[in-house]
């Protein structure tokens, strides 16, 4: 018969509190870093959208006066609750689609600037002016950037 020892230093199952506190101090650096980038991306996707939308809009204004055979106006206006980009007929009665309003898209004054505040897009396809619409956001020391350029006669192009 042998005698052995009772092992009271066994390893006994589960986790340090040495090891949890670097595991949680682990996972609060890597959600720091992954929330800046997330944030730009979001940043990026909200410049990426609006740019889009006045797009389609100034693509909207041209179709719908050769649909309509008579004047549109595009018209852009800033004020302190909206920054409404829509397309209306010459007196302005009919708007045609939803107006934009980028503040709720999450831009402010600041952002969107425009070239002119309305231009008239008439029936043979050609418009009043140019229009230069650009949509500029610095958040954490990155800027992001889109221009909607509108040509006279109708090319409407994202930059």
């Amino acid at each position: 018969m042998t005698l052995t020892k009772p092992n009271r230093l066994r390893a006994r199952p589960g986790f340090s509190l040495m090891e949890m506190l670097i595991v949680v101090i682990l996972i609060g650096i890597v959600m720091s870093v992954a929330g800046v980038r997330v944030s730009g991306m979001m940043t990026q996707q909200r410049v990426i959208r609006a740019a889009g939308t006045i797009q389609t809009q100034m693509e909207t204004a041209f179709a719908m006066a050769g649909r309509n055979r008579e004047p549109m106006k595009l018209t852009f206006a800033t004020s302190a609750s909206a920054i409404t980009l829509k397309v209306t007929n010459r007196g302005g009665t009919t708007t045609f689609g939803t107006p934009i309003d980028f503040k709720t898209m999450g831009l402010s004054n600041g952002n969107v600037t425009a070239s002119s505040n309305s231009i008239e897009v008439f029936p043979n396809g050609f418009a009043s002016d140019t229009l230069r619409i650009q949509i500029r956001v610095t958040r954490n020391g990155a800027t992001y950037q889109r221009i909607v350029r509108m040509s006279r006669a109708g090319l409407v192009k994202v930059l």
